[in-house]
Order: structure tokens, then sequence, then C-alpha cells
């Protein structure tokens, strides 16, 4: 089996500390040959390296895909839902996410895929409400600040 790795960071992950050195390494650990990666949002489905890796699953030049978790693919419900289509066919490609033991070379790996990615499109939904509802809160205390700041 010829093995590829993608990787991606966010700026915000950066900060937290996962390098892309680190990602590298586990992935070339699993066996990946090449290594493409990509620094962009997870929520973004149009990334080059990503396209360019799933292109060379869809032309035979790998045969699995393996990446450190789902996040690194996807945070999108539609395009999760693309990535099972693709990694569907028990002949065709196989993904590996390391730490979620995903392989779609087996029926559970299959579901667990899909199981994954409808929890993480909801953190993403989770985390925008959070950042709304601070937003809000923060908007409200100004305006109350600069309501006690004119009239006293």
């Amino acid at each position: 089996m010829l093995t590829i790795g993608y990787g991606r960071l966010s700026t915000r992950e950066q900060a937290e500390g996962q390098t892309r050195e680190q990602q590298e390494h586990r992935l070339r650990e699993a066996g990946a040959i090449r290594v493409y990666f990509d620094i962009a949002s997870g929520s973004f489905d149009a990334r080059t390296q990503l396209t360019a890796a799933l292109k060379a699953l869809e032309q035979g030049d790998a045969s699995a895909l393996v990446c450190t978790r789902l996040d690194r693919l996807t945070r999108s419900a539609s395009f999760n839902s693309r990535l099972c289509d693709f990694f569907a066919e028990e002949s065709g490609p196989r993904l590996l996410c390391l730490d979620d033991s995903i392989d779609t070379g087996t029926v559970m790996g299959r579901a667990m895929f899909r199981i994954s990615g409808v929890f993480a499109q909801a953190e993403v939904v989770v985390a925008f409400v959070a950042i709304a509802n601070i937003a809000k809160t923060n908007s409200a205390r100004h305006v109350l600040q600069f309501a006690v700041d004119i009239s006293g």
C-alpha cells in the first residue's frame, strides 16, 4: 500500500503548540512517502495541497491517505460527506486517521468516519456560537460603559 500524508495547521493551532514538524513526523512514521500540507482553516474546503493529495489518490499514484486527526481534513459536514463517498469503496483508496483510530479499509472505520465528521462540524458551530455570545456581551458592556461615561 503506497501511502501519502496530509497535514494542516491554522494560526490558532500554531499558537497552541502543534507544529508542522510534529505532524509531518507522525505522518512519515505511519508510512507516508510524501506529505501534503496546508496552513488554512479547516472550514475552507478549497485547499491546494488537500486537492493535490486527493487527486493523487484518484489517479492511483497512492492507495492510502494518512492524517493525524479527522479535523485536519475538514470541519465541514458537506465536504466530510463528499470525502466519505470518496473513501467508501472497499477497492478504492483508504483513509487512516491516527488519533481517531479511523481506517476506511474496514466497515467500522467507514462508519466511524461518517460519525466523526458530524461531531467535527458540531464543534465548529459551538465555537461560532460561543464567539458570537462573547461579542454580544462585550458590545453590551461597551454601550453601558459609554452611557455611564456621558451621563456622569
